[in-house]
This record gives structure tokens, C-alpha cells and sequence, in this order.
């Protein structure tokens, strides 16, 4: 089953900055990054359940999930899903600190 997609604003910021980023350098890597990031929460929405679970102080975010995009693992994906849909919540790189910035509002 495929669920509706909702990405949250900062997680579509996270993409745009991320190809920002890489296409500095090489803009091929950079359009490569966009589409790994789109077909991978395109297969989280027919497959929520691949990502690892994660837990945060507080309880910002219950049910957060995270997955590393294809081809980018230095980039992760963090999700909520429910039956219906799928919530991006954000698209951070490995090195931020990724329980404080999803940790307690």
C-alpha cells in the first residue's frame, strides 16, 4: 500500500540545502542526491517498517524512524508513518547532531 507523502517544510529545505551543498562541486552528484532522496521516501511509503526506530528526550516525536538514502548513506531520512501516511520529517547529514535538532521542542 502506498501512503500520501507529507514532507514537513524543513525536511524539503534539508533536500534543496543538501543538493546546494554537493552541487557546489559536482552538479551530476547533486541531481542524483534529489532523486535518491525522492525514490527513497517513495519506497518508504510502500515500506515504512525498513527504517531503524529511534527515541527522542521528551517525546517530541514518537515513532520516528530513520533510513539512510541509497547511494548517499551519509544522509538520513527521519519519518513518521502511519497507515495513510508518510511524514518526512527531516533530511539531515550523519555528522549533525540529529537528537538535538529533533530532540525537544
Amino acid at each position: 500500500m502506498t501512503r500520501e507523502v507529507l514532507k514537513r517544510t524543513p525536511a524539503t529545505r534539508d533536500i534543496t540545502n543538501h543538493f546546494l551543498h554537493i552541487a557546489e562541486n559536482n552538479l551530476d552528484a547533486g541531481l542524483r542526491f534529489v532523486d535518491a532522496a525522492e525514490a527513497a521516501v517513495q519506497c518508504l511509503a510502500e515500506m515504512p517498517d525498513i527504517g531503524a526506530r529511534k527515541r527522542f528526550r521528551g517525546g517530541s516525536y514518537p515513532n520516528v524512524r530513520m533510513w539512510a538514502v541509497p547511494g548517499f548513506r551519509n544522509y538520513l531520512l527521519f519519518y513518521t508513518a502511519t497507515d495513510s501516511t508518510l511524514e518526512v520529517l527531516r533530511v539531515l547529514h550523519a555528522r549533525e547532531n540529529y537528537r538535538r535538532v529533533l530532540g525537544p521542542e
